[in-house]
């Protein structure tokens, strides 16, 4: 049902259509989000090995402060990766 203006009695639909952009929803976008998931993923493996080589070698500093945020910034990215992933084309 349609919304109605109560000053002129204009009738308002109840939602926009949606436009579906074929690129976002694509073979190429799936593709891109997994090598995406990959690199993160990497991402975080390295920098846990940068950390424990960078403990050995005595620079805490890098450590404590350079390891959790690259680490922390690689994990957001694979966790956006994951959930944008699971999004479907939106229907009417």
């Amino acid at each position: 049902m349609a919304t109605q203006c109560p000053n002129c009695n204009h009738s308002f639909p109840t939602h926009a259509p949606t436009r579906v952009d074929p690129f976002a929803y694509g073979k190429l976008a799936n593709v891109a989000l997994m090598f995406g998931m990959i690199a993160a993923a990497l991402g975080c493996i390295v920098i846990l090995i940068g950390a424990i080589s960078a403990v050995l070698d005595s620079r805490f500093a890098e450590v404590i402060v350079g390891a959790p945020i690259a680490f922390l910034i690689c994990l957001a990215n694979l966790v956006v990766f994951m959930r944008v992933s699971d999004l479907k084309a939106p229907t009417d």
